[in-house]
């Protein structure tokens, strides 16, 4: 399992795309925040709470690095491997398909968590972001379910795709519409101050999910009136649970 941890990463880091937007974004989008509104702060009138803009976002670029190490490049991984027949040299070499997905997950997984460290610093240094026990604890652990969810999500989607062309196109549609739809490079509050259409397309989006559940709790705001984001989530873990482990195959 090691050594597939380590095959990986090496192949991801040899990606210049992959570096760019995986490791590179998500800094750049947090400094881009800090430096244009890291000092401003907004009203939440359905909460009736004034919260610091990089304060209440910073969970939401948690994220969006979720999904740079996810549905960005697994999926791809996954067919990739599968198309040039790496997966059975894996087989042969006595390593089962949950050896193998677990390494694969554990290896984005670190490699999110270090992003996550670094951008977490920068936060903190340079722009002062305000932190609690409840948000630290809440994007140490909350990340952790949104990052299965998002990896059996970008399982089923390289076990429908037989081609590189279409994972590529099917990850990346997937990709758009959860980066820009679901408040985890903009935050709803901007797109949307009144707060009277945008929630509907992230109630949707399992990914508008995620950044509702964890903006919520890190920041400690009551979820209590959007309780069913907890019933939908659990319902896309269960699907895609099941979509993921049904089909996934070696070749």
């Amino acid at each position: 399992m090691l050594q597939i941890i380590k095959l990986e990463a090496y192949k991801y880091v040899k990606n210049i795309f992959g570096v760019i937007f995986g490791l590179v974004f998500p800094i750049m989008w947090t400094v881009i925040i800090g430096v244009a509104w890291g000092k401003e702060t907004f009203y939440i009138p359905n909460v009736n709470k004034t919260v610091n803009v990089l304060d209440y976002c910073f969970p939401a670029l948690m994220v969006m690095a979720i999904l740079s190490f996810s549905v960005a490049a697994i999926p791809i991984t996954l067919c990739s491997n599968r198309i040039d027949k790496r997966t059975k040299i894996i087989a042969l070499a006595n390593i089962s398909k949950l050896q193998y997905i677990i390494s694969l997950m554990l290896c984005y997984y670190i490699m999110y968590f270090i992003e996550f460290v670094i951008v977490l610093i920068i936060a903190i240094t340079a722009f002062k972001l305000t932190t609690s026990i409840a948000m630290i604890m809440s994007l140490l652990f909350i990340p952790i379910v949104i990052f299965v969810l998002h990896f059996l999500i970008s399982v089923s989607l390289a076990n429908f795709c037989q081609t590189m062309t279409i994972i590529s196109s099917v990850s990346l549609l997937f990709l758009m519409i959860s980066l820009f739809f679901s408040g985890s490079t903009v935050s709803t509050y901007v797109v949307d101050p009144n707060n009277a259409w945008f929630k509907y397309i992230q109630y949707i989006l399992p990914t508008g999910n995620a950044v509702l559940i964890i903006n919520s709790i890190a920041n400690q705001i009551d979820t209590s009136k959007i309780w069913w984001i907890y019933v939908t989530s659990s319902l896309y873990f269960g699907l895609f649970t099941f979509l993921a482990v049904k089909y996934f195959k070696w070749d």
